[in-house]
């Protein structure tokens, strides 16, 4: 199993490449915030920007919801080679407060950065031994 500090930089590759993308302009003026949390590989806080743009910012914060998987879990889900449904019907993939702001922020999460997602799950697949 790889160290949490290399874990933390996989994931957290992900979520840089998140930091500052531009989002739909429908939500603007909105004061949302999905925390995303992963077990041995920390946290993110993905907020909407006053200026139309998503923050990224590292550790524990409030949040209207938060997001909890493995990081596995996570970026298979990310490179679109397991469904988001089906892990939450596993309990691979978990939700709690309000489910319809992690609803909002996935269409953010799940679309902001698809190639880096990828990559990111093959770098972790080869890193332990996978494909």
């Amino acid at each position: 199993m790889a160290s949490s500090a290399h874990t933390t930089d996989t994931i957290g590759q992900f979520f840089e490449a998140l930091d500052g993308q531009e989002y739909n302009q429908a939500f603007r003026g909105a004061t949302l915030t999905c925390k995303y949390t992963f077990e041995n590989a920390g946290a993110w806080c993905v907020s909407l920007g006053e200026d139309g743009r998503l923050k990224v910012t590292a550790g524990d914060g409030p949040a209207n919801s938060v997001v909890t998987s493995s990081e596995e879990v996570f970026l298979e889900v990310l490179a679109g080679s397991r469904s988001a449904f089906t892990s939450l019907l596993r309990n691979e993939l978990q939700i709690v407060g309000d489910p319809s702001t992690a609803q909002i922020f996935s269409r953010f999460v799940l679309t902001g950065s698809p190639q880096a997602a990828a990559q990111a799950s093959r770098k972790r697949k080869k890193e332990h031994g996978g494909e």
